[in-house]
């Protein structure tokens, strides 16, 4: 059983391929399994009903997709996960900070890995708390670069 509060994710799915035509998908976020292994946070939104989660991949938080590593093995890996219980991501929580050279390539590296799965929503974080216009000014120019 899942328990708390089930966070929706309801991606709009109009013209996205695998997504069908139109509609919204209803998904569970697995970050509320913590560390749970993925096989079993899968499984568990997979008996709960759902055909469509988010994953996560927040740097030494919690890594269904790891951070690091956007090899062709890593990503196949994934699919697999997916494919075998027939769920499908609808978005990635990958936040990390875009103003931090580390950050900023690993939200790159996420970017690709989302587009390889199909995954139409990536979830990030402004990084720490921006308060000065020189602070603002780098996350600013952080976010064109992305884009």
């Amino acid at each position: 059983m899942l328990r708390g509060t089930v966070g929706i994710n309801m991606a709009a799915a109009a013209g996205r391929g695998a997504w069908g035509s139109g509609g919204f998908a209803l998904a569970y976020t697995l970050s509320f399994f913590g560390a749970t292994h993925t096989f079993a946070a899968l499984d568990a939104a997979v008996a709960a009903g759902f055909s469509a989660v988010e994953l996560c991949a927040v740097k030494d938080f919690l890594e269904h997709v790891d951070p690091d590593d956007g090899s062709p093995e890593a990503v196949e890996h994934v699919r697999q996960l997916l494919e075998e219980r027939g769920v499908r991501a609808s978005a990635l929580a990958a936040h990390s900070d875009l103003v931090d050279p580390e950050g900023f390539a690993r939200h790159r590296r996420l970017l690709r890995v989302c587009s390889e799965l199909g995954i139409p929503i990536m979830n990030t974080f402004a990084g720490a708390n921006r308060r000065s216009p020189d602070e603002r000014g780098k996350l600013v120019e952080a976010a064109r670069r992305i884009a």
